[in-house]
């Protein structure tokens, strides 16, 4: 990792279309951005064709970056918002009318735990964009319903069901992951005392 006076001329030599600067910002930030693209969209490929969207807009906007406040949230903003474009211009994130009142949710929201042995990435690659949307926002990103509604174009209520729903879809996967490990390691020990 550069020096933070090493990255401020990067970023300026990028700035004035250096390509070698605008190489070496790419390759710095290739997995920040990747890892980022791979929650939202739904394959690798998909992924892939956003993180290369997500960094032309870097080099386009790299006027506007103001250097007083960290490059990389500067560039995590852009990837989210590149993929919610994405989203809703594929139609895939449709406004649906408030569910408030059929919400169930606990006052304690963020009781989303799971194995880190467990991949969650496929898994959430699978929910649909909607709620996957919606889950990252909140989850990973870290932004109030309030908030998400505003980037999606939804109600608040709508995103708290989005985000209830995904909850409970992830939490049925990943309890069948878990089993299912649970079971192969319980196999692999009634066969290793066999031998």
């Amino acid at each position: 990792m550069p020096s933070s006076s090493e990255h401020t001329e990067l970023i300026k030599r990028a700035l004035v279309q250096d390509q070698m600067a605008q190489k070496a910002l790419f390759a710095q930030y290739y997995g920040y951005v990747m890892s980022l693209t791979l929650r939202y969209m739904g394959s690798r490929e998909e992924a892939e064709e956003m993180l290369n969207d997500v960094f032309i807009k870097v080099f386009d906007r790299l006027r506007q970056y103001n250097e007083n406040y960290p490059f990389e949230g500067w560039l995590r903003k852009i990837a989210i918002h590149t993929c919610i474009d994405r989203i809703r211009s594929l139609r895939k994130l449709p406004v649906l009318s408030d569910l408030t009142s059929l919400l169930h949710t606990t006052s304690d929201e963020q009781d989303f735990i799971w194995d880190k042995e467990v991949d969650i990435l496929p898994i959430l690659q699978e929910l649909p964009p909607k709620y996957r949307a919606v889950f990252n926002l909140y989850v990973f990103d870290e932004y109030k319903h309030r908030e998400i509604a505003k980037i999606l174009g939804i109600s608040e209520g709508t995103s708290k069901s989005n985000y209830s729903r995904a909850k409970a879809i992830l939490k049925k996967r990943l309890s069948r992951e878990v089993n299912e490990k649970s079971a192969r390691q319980m196999a692999y020990s009634l066969k290793s005392q066999r031998l």
